[in-house]
């Protein structure tokens, strides 16, 4: 904590320059109190463009009040004229359409260049998978942001059975000969 992750998102991946390189960029985290704190920082680093740009989705009682200006609504909400879009992993990956047995069976594609993971010590591989899935046509890049040894992974318990008990980001940095990679101190 206190890393400056949050700031290294915010100020830099997201400044116009990087957003340029970066394309359409999603933003997701597994808790809404750390997707706010990097949208925060983003409005104060841009507190005159950001909004024109960026857009926060999900439920709209999990995002903080200060940041209401930048709520468009839930994942079905028309994202298309945004460049940058904040959600939760677990809204990211959230299907929709008809439902089987009370589940959704759909996952809509969405069009993003980028996928920024922040917080992916925390990140497990089926929630990659599902934000992967949904932006296949389009994704170029994943990025993992954080401290693969601050924070456990969220893995349910028959998934941690069958060996996913680590974190995408912990595969990663363990394969780091075949996957490029960056190191901040």
């Amino acid at each position: 904590p206190g890393t400056g992750k949050s700031h290294v998102i915010a100020n830099g991946m997201l400044s116009s320059q990087m957003r340029a390189r970066l394309g359409r960029t999603l933003v997701v985290c597994n808790s809404n109190v750390g997707l706010d704190s990097v949208l925060s920082k983003l409005k104060e680093a841009q507190p005159h463009r950001a909004r024109e740009f960026a857009c926060r989705i999900g439920y709209k009682d999990k995002v903080s009040t200060e940041l209401g200006e930048f709520y468009l609504g839930d994942v079905d909400a028309d994202v298309a004229p945004y460049d940058v879009v904040f959600t939760t992993i677990y809204r990211a990956g959230r299907q929709s359409g008809p439902k089987v047995g009370g589940v959704a069976t759909e996952l809509r594609p969405w069009e993003f260049d980028t996928v920024i993971f922040d917080e992916a010590s925390r990140v497990n591989e089926v929630d990659v998978a599902k934000v992967v899935l949904r932006n296949r046509a389009s994704l170029r890049l994943i990025i993992f942001v954080g401290d693969h040894a601050q924070l456990p992974p969220i893995v349910h318990s028959k998934l941690e059975e069958r060996g996913y008990a680590r974190s995408a980001m912990e595969r990663v940095l363990d394969a780091r000969e075949a996957a490029p990679h960056v190191m901040l101190k």
